[in-house]
């Protein structure tokens, strides 16, 4: 792209080279050319960022496959269910003791 820019700044030297070229047209085809590179980087960054996107999205989709939403709802059940018990096996053990005395 450099060149092409170099080649543009510098038309009326290049022009003196090449006399029988047209330096108009050739402008016109480094603007073009320039143009074209410019997208080029363009739809390069579109792409980057799709793609940085997409790995966040791929690696969420991990971490809920991992970690689902229904996980800490299930381990708070399950601690609920432990003290429940652990209160009935208490109180049942106290029972017990008052039989015993």
């Amino acid at each position: 792209m450099e060149l092409f820019s170099d080649n543009i700044n510098l038309i009326d030297e290049w022009q003196n080279i090449n006399p029988n070229a047209n330096a108009d047209s050739m402008l016109q085809v480094w603007t073009y050319k320039i143009d074209f590179l410019n997208q080029t980087i363009n739809n390069l960054k579109v792409q980057q960022e799709a793609s940085i996107n997409d790995n966040l999205a791929n690696a969420e989709l991990k971490n809920d496959y991992v970690v689902n939403a229904e996980l800490p709802e299930m381990n708070t059940a399950a601690l609920n269910e432990v003290e429940i018990n652990s209160v009935k096996e208490v109180t049942i053990f106290n029972i017990l003791l008052t039989f015993r005395t």
